[in-house]
């Protein structure tokens, strides 16, 4: 896993985060705690030391997931807020999934290196950005945490990124 600094402090967070929206049961799945515990576990295995909550997450229910894993396991929590939009099947928003989709498909075909999935490339691909200090997907369970984390290791990454904590000024 690769560090970077977060903005101007002195946090040393993982490029690639846990995101726990998913864990307040909004995607349609009740997530057991030994669900949530094999995942951030996971994330603690591959080097994941970000946690993004809200208390929004299922009226708490994500907090209260976290709050009894960290119970048994100390780990520094960082926590934003930002509502989920949900928009409507008629919205041009989803008037442009087709579009979108083609797009998808040629990047796919075109930048994407055959082995490499196509979630991690764009894991990677959002690092390269300069003003992103990390990324932080929500995940259906471990398989998947894990597989994202190998987002860190692709050559699209930029090891001289400004806020990388390999580099002279974040060492």
């Amino acid at each position: 896993m690769k560090y970077r600094r977060l903005r101007k402090t002195e946090l040393k967070v993982s490029v690639i985060g846990v995101g726990t929206w998913q864990f307040g049961g909004e995607w349609g799945k009740n997530f057991s705690q030994r669900e949530v515990n094999q995942m951030l576990d996971k994330a603690k295995e591959v080097g994941m030391n970000l946690i993004d909550t809200a208390e929004c997450y299922g009226d708490h229910l994500s907090e209260a997931l976290i709050g009894k894993y960290l119970q048994k396991d100390q780990r520094d929590l960082s926590e934003k807020y930002k509502p989920g939009a949900v928009f409507e099947q008629n919205d041009w928003r989803s008037l442009k999934n087709q579009e979108q989709l083609k797009l998808v498909e040629e990047i796919q075909s075109k930048e994407v290196s055959e082995g490499v999935h196509m979630a991690q490339w764009a894991l990677a691909w959002c690092l390269k950005n300069p003003a992103v200090t990390c990324v932080i997907p929500g995940y259906r369970n471990a398989e998947q945490l894990e597989s994202s984390a190998k987002a860190a290791d692709l050559e699209l990454m930029n090891d001289a990124h400004p806020q990388a904590w390999n580099s002279k000024i974040n060492s």
